[in-house]
């Protein structure tokens, strides 16, 4: 039993532009990140001064 392996134009059936979205995305959830890393000391400070005076203030 021969096997033909089926050839297709692999340009056409693998286009690039359908894996770079997920790159995109990907290396925009990876900078979000290690911006929230790396400012979260500096971004909870500022959270609980906020949260502090606004009820002080009243």
């Amino acid at each position: 039993m021969n096997v033909i392996p089926i050839r297709g134009n692999l340009n056409y059936s693998n286009p690039p532009r359908v894996h770079m979205g997920n790159k995109v995305v990907s290396r925009f959830v990876s900078i979000l990140w290690f911006l929230v890393a790396f400012f979260w000391p500096v971004l909870r400070w500022l959270l609980a001064m906020m949260l502090l005076f606004s009820f002080s203030v009243c």
